[in-house]
């Protein structure tokens, strides 16, 4: 028998008992994975495979969720890149919203949106 890896990874918006089935049905069916463990009190989940899993495979599962899989360091849990992709992706759009409502890049306020009318 091959020896199984056992790699725990935190989920961040694990906020309802209730969604760790969804959790653990999503992840379990990541091609590698042949086991999942979800810890609530936590907010980790203990993955078991038979060879490293791919963090990118892992993420793929939760998309279009309220969830995020991060890879768990000695000292700190370290955003997953897509987490860190979303949170800028996020950070973007609300930029851009400001600038339409009339915010200059510098951030001090401009004369407000602006608006091309036809006045023919």
């Amino acid at each position: 028998m091959e020896n199984l890896l056992s790699n725990t990874y935190a989920i961040v918006g694990l906020n309802s008992e209730d969604s760790i089935q969804e959790i653990e049905n999503r992840l379990d069916a990541a091609a590698g994975v042949i086991g999942v463990t979800v810890d609530f009190e936590k907010k980790e989940v203990e993955l078991t495979s038979y060879e490293k899993v791919d963090i990118v495979t892992l993420e793929q599962s939760l998309l279009e969720t309220e969830w995020y899989i991060t890879v768990k360091t000695d000292n700190n849990w370290v955003a997953a890149p897509s987490f860190r992709k979303v949170a800028n992706n996020i950070r973007q759009k609300h930029n851009a919203a400001r600038n339409i409502e009339g915010e200059s890049r510098s951030g001090a306020a401009d004369t407000g949106p602006r608006v091309d009318y036809d006045k023919s």
